[in-house]
């Protein structure tokens, strides 16, 4: 008998390599353009699928109305950025909202020919059949979005490669998300991936991703990296900790403001104890620091990997956010009635952080505006100056 699983292990989409961040697609978008694939007949030139099939692929029930909407409004949306093509089942024309979700429809792809990633339609599969049994409130378009980017970053000679926060968020993400989400995929054996390092001037490094099926290599990758950048390792559980326990500090300073005569003293017994608590945090932090971590199994892997350097699709570091900028900028946001106190471990790494550098971004650009308007006055004072970091005054 035919072993149908060999041959979906074996089947995969194609995905330009420019395609995997870029938020002019969304995530639903991007997981359905994959799931449109599965079917597709490259000798013929076209596939065939039903939103009943996508609901299959994607393990959601055929009476989930939710679901089913956005997958139409992403079918729609591919169809109006020229992604696919649908055609009825005489390949005539058809406005996809006539037809109805049994129904089965023609797509045809624009492909690249080259400059592309594969995904494999396995992987997705045991993804998409896994989330569930994990955990019943994780997007699997996200999820999905991410392990299709991992994918790319390591689609070269080393299987090697890292993706940035900053990219990831441009797509939506939030911080403590993109963590979550990189652990569940490693659970699940479909990535391995490593955030644990700090530069020299102590900003976060990028996460590194490597192929989960050769363990020594990534570990081989990784350690080329620490050693060329001087990276240093840190415990970012501890980090969260004394994050919380700053938080705790300042909320406990505020009460003890306008506390009674009666509760001050208590407040400032518990003020003594949190203050003693991130001491300690601080001084493991600092104790970790100044020894970095060995790096384990660096000898070569075999067969000897040509090196190659990690793809880079976005460049620049986060920045390891002072504790007392955070906990300014989310208290000036609970003032506001903007954040809740219990959202603040969510928001708490980067919350207000791509504001202030949209905004800090548009002062240096005014006033090289301002500069340049002085020394040619025909230059109109509001035309938009070129990123050049010649005009970095």
């Amino acid at each position: 008998m035919l072993n149908i699983g060999i041959n979906l292990c074996n089947s995969n989409s194609v995905v330009a390599n420019n395609l995997f961040l870029n938020p002019s697609i969304t995530n639903e978008e991007l997981v359905i353009y994959c799931l449109l694939q599965r079917n597709y007949f490259t000798i013929k030139g076209f596939g065939i699928c039903s939103i009943i099939m996508l609901c299959d692929y994607l393990y959601i029930q055929h009476n989930n109305s939710r679901v089913i909407d956005t997958i139409r409004k992403s079918i729609i949306g591919l169809i109006k950025k020229e992604y696919i093509a649908i055609r009825d089942k005489n390949f005539n024309e058809v406005d996809f909202g006539d037809i109805d979700n049994k129904t089965n429809f023609y797509v045809g792809f624009d492909l690249p020919e080259s400059e592309f990633f594969q995904i494999y339609d396995s992987a997705l599969d045991n993804l998409f059949e896994s989330i569930p049994k994990i955990q019943s409130n994780i997007s699997k378009f996200k999820i999905a979005r991410l392990y299709i980017a991992c994918l790319r970053v390591i689609s070269n000679q080393s299987e090697f490669g890292y993706i940035s926060q900053s990219s990831c968020k441009k797509c939506g993400f939030a911080s403590d998300t993109i963590s979550k989400y990189f652990k569940i995929l490693q659970d699940l054996g479909l990535i391995l991936y490593n955030n644990d390092y700090l530069t020299p001037e102590k900003h976060y490094t990028k996460t590194y991703v490597g192929n989960p099926d050769n363990k020594k290599n990534f570990e081989f990758q990784l350690g080329e990296e620490i050693s060329k950048f001087n990276l240093i390792h840190t415990d970012k559980k501890i980090s969260n900790k004394r994050r919380s326990v700053s938080k705790k500090i300042d909320n406990t300073k505020k009460k003890i403001d306008t506390a009674k005569d009666n509760e001050i003293a208590k407040l400032k017994e518990m003020l003594a104890k949190t203050e003693a608590e991130k001491k300690e945090l601080e001084f493991k932090i600092n104790e970790k620091k100044s020894k970095p971590k060995k790096h384990l199994g660096l000898n070569k892997p075999e067969p000897i990997i040509e090196e190659v350097q990690p793809i880079e699709e976005d460049l620049g570091s986060e920045e390891d956010i002072p504790d007392e900028d955070i906990t300014k900028a989310i208290d000036n946001c609970i003032a506001d009635n903007n954040l809740d106190d219990d959202d603040y471990d969510i928001f708490g790494d980067y919350f207000e952080h791509e504001k202030m550098q949209e905004q800090k971004d548009k002062d240096n650009n005014d006033r090289k505006n301002e500069l340049i308007h002085k020394m040619f006055p025909e230059y109109p004072l509001n035309a938009i100056i070129p990123d050049d970091d010649n005009l970095d005054f």
